[in-house]
């Protein structure tokens, strides 16, 4: 993933109500050019899934959507910015936060 560029990675996970994201993937996804240095890519997921976990020791899988959020991930995209303060910075002035939030976590550095 352009490991070799100066800069930290951040994945920007779409949150928000699944009937928006047709809208916000139509007037964001011109927004994205694949001869940017800090747009290393990204993808739509689907609405539901499964979720596999452990409950006192047993595994179990439950279907989503997850009746605790009326919310969903939409969307992750991954760009390599100098600091969480410029990834926030692009958040605040992306067409995104219109319509849904942006959750921004740093990568995991990979040693």
């Amino acid at each position: 993933m352009k490991t070799d560029k100066p800069g930290k990675v951040f994945a920007f996970a779409v949150v928000g109500d699944n009937s928006l994201m047709d809208r916000v993937d139509a007037e964001t996804s011109s927004g994205f050019h694949s001869d940017d240095p800090t747009f290393l890519g990204g993808v739509r997921v689907e609405a539901t899934g499964r979720r596999v976990l452990s409950e006192r020791g047993q595994r179990r899988v439950t279907e989503g959507p997850f009746a605790e959020t009326k919310d969903v991930i939409g969307g992750l995209f991954f760009l390599r910015l100098p600091s969480i303060d410029e990834a926030v910075r692009y958040a605040l002035d992306s067409k995104f936060v219109q319509h849904v939030a942006l959750e921004i976590r740093e990568l995991w550095p990979m040693s």
